[in-house]
């Protein structure tokens, strides 16, 4: 009678997990098993994972741009357009830098590389650098992080009822489209967002632009090793490597501490290298119509970043402080600028 009895329960689970692992695949939240195409919007997938599978087939891609989130505002037919290059965009939300040395790392062993765009942020700097194993959306491709494969996939078999269910409602509810993805260029998309900024920019702005909630501590270490062990890899390669600092709003840069970001970008041409700086104030970082929220800016925003790095001006815009490839020989000049706009803008807010 036992017997019988845990006959029928293992059958009960089995069915259950039968019934689990169906769904997961049929859905396929995060698409990484391949088999269906449900989420097509509006849920982000694991881009981490669809991208590496993209560039593991014949692409034809021989540039490449890395970074967090923020590089999601270059457009990889911009910078074709600009370079002659055939751009693929490998942002990734919430990437620090030790996710963007594994990138470069797998990058050079496995691809052709004529050029590449590397984004910093400074607020990255301040990351522990470890991601929660079980961050299923942030989990790095299996070839990148060297976990087995097989233990990659098993995550993604986890019960998750209210991803399943949200997954569901995004997809056939939602009628507006908040998020797009496309493999084939890498980037992201949020057209109900350029919708809203169109239609009402002034009522956008109050909803969705605020300063940051934070206190940012200093600078780690570790990170800064990552970074010096990043540009020498890639210089021991001979790749035609820009690196931008990313144009961050500028309430973002009235939240740091101004002497640690200075310092910050001395360690940075350190390292031999020269760097394009769109951070600090001008007429681009401080009209928050280039920006969907003070993390990020809009494509606007990053077709004139390109253009200055591949050109030298942007002729969209009349403006001549917004981007100014640093180096050791200038930095100093360079901070001395950022300071004064910087504390000048602190005395008119004080007063």
């Amino acid at each position: 009678m036992h017997k019988r009895y845990l006959i029928i329960i293992i059958a009960i689970l089995l069915a259950g997990i039968s019934v689990h692992v169906a769904l997961t695949i049929a859905l396929d939240p995060y698409r990484v098993f391949g088999l269906s195409d449900f989420n097509k919007k509006n849920f982000e997938p694991n881009n981490r994972y669809l991208k590496i599978e993209h560039l593991r087939g014949d692409h034809g891609h021989d540039a490449f741009i890395l970074g967090s989130s923020r590089v999601a505002a270059y457009d990889v037919k911009t910078a074709k357009k600009l370079s002659g290059f055939d751009y693929y965009n490998l942002t990734a939300s919430g990437a620090g830098i030790k996710e963007i040395l594994g990138k470069a790392q797998w990058l050079v062993q496995s691809q052709e590389i004529r050029q590449m765009i590397v984004g910093l942020d400074f607020d990255a700097m301040f990351l522990a650098g470890t991601t929660d194993p079980f961050d299923l959306l942030r989990k790095e491709h299996y070839l990148v992080s060297g976990e087995h494969p097989f233990l990659f996939y098993l995550k993604f078999f986890m019960f998750q009822p209210n991803t399943l269910s949200r997954v569901i409602k995004l997809n056939r509810d939602d009628k507006k489209i908040t998020y797009l993805f496309d493999t084939s260029t890498g980037q992201v998309m949020f057209p109900y967002y350029d919708e809203l900024i169109a239609k009402d920019h002034e009522a956008y702005v109050k909803t969705m632009i605020t300063g940051p909630n934070t206190t940012w501590g200093k600078v780690k270490p570790g990170n800064l090793a990552a970074f010096n062990q990043m540009v020498d890899l890639l210089r021991s390669h001979d790749i035609d490597v820009i690196y931008v600092i990313n144009p961050c709003h500028y309430l973002m840069m009235e939240s740091y501490d101004i002497h640690e970001y200075c310092d910050w970008l001395r360690s940075i041409v350190g390292t031999g290298i020269p760097v394009w700086d769109f951070s600090g104030f001008n007429q681009v970082t401080e009209n928050s119509y280039n920006y969907y929220e003070i993390l990020h800016a809009r494509k606007i925003v990053g077709d004139l970043v390109l253009e200055r790095i591949f050109t030298g001006k942007c002729t969209s815009l009349d403006i001549d402080n917004f981007g100014r490839l640093i180096s050791s020989e200038n930095i100093e000049e360079h901070i001395a600028r950022l300071k004064g706009s910087y504390f000048l803008r602190s005395l008119s807010i004080i007063h």
